[in-house]
């Protein structure tokens, strides 16, 4: 992982838009901080808790799942994922050639 940062536009608006999905849950991204995963620059995003360290939290679930492809066609799999205590906690973005995205996701 490397430095805590806000997020990126892109980013913003595809959490945004699968947020939009869901009736159970309603979270604030307008002040999210994440850290870069190391994932194979995939675009996986650690979700920070200011209240907790990242040793302290735990993933509980998958709350939403979207594919996408990428400008090659190689589909994209993104998922959010919520922690124990039902904050977000990653966004997992998987292609599945395991290669790096090409472009970030759209929503």
């Amino acid at each position: 992982m490397e430095v805590e940062r806000a997020l990126k536009i892109e980013e913003y608006q595809l959490l945004e838009n699968m947020i939009k999905e869901l009736n159970d849950y309603d979270f604030n991204l307008d002040d999210l901080k994440v850290m870069n995963m190391l994932d194979g620059n995939m675009g996986s995003l650690y979700i920070v808790n200011p209240q907790k360290s990242r040793e302290e939290r735990e993933m509980d679930k998958a709350i939403i799942e979207k594919q996408f492809y990428d400008t090659d066609n190689v589909p994209i799999s993104v998922c959010l994922n919520i922690d124990t205590d039902g904050n977000l906690f990653e966004l997992d973005i998987w292609r599945v050639d395991f290669n790096p995205i090409i472009n970030f996701p759209k929503y």
